[in-house]
C-alpha cells in the first residue's frame, strides 16, 4: 500500500512506540530495515512529549 501512494499521495501514520524501538516489533532486523526505510524516506517527523491529555 505504501508503495502505491510513494510520491504522489500523503500518508499519516501515528504510533505511540517511538522510533527507536521499532526493531523490537520485528523478528528479523532485515525486515525492520525495510518497513523503516520506506516510512521513514522523506518523512516529517513531529515527537511530542509531555504528559497524555486523555486524564
Amino acid at each position: 500500500m505504501l508503495d502505491s501512494r510513494e510520491s504522489r499521495k500523503s500518508t499519516v501514520i501515528v504510533s505511540q512506540i517511538p522510533v527507536k524501538e521499532w526493531y523490537d516489533l520485528f523478528k528479523d532486523c532485515t525486515y525492520a530495515d525495510a518497513c523503516l526505510d520506506r516510512v521513514l524516506c522523506k518523512a516529517y517527523r513531529l515527537e511530542f512529549k509531555g504528559e497524555s491529555l486523555r486524564n
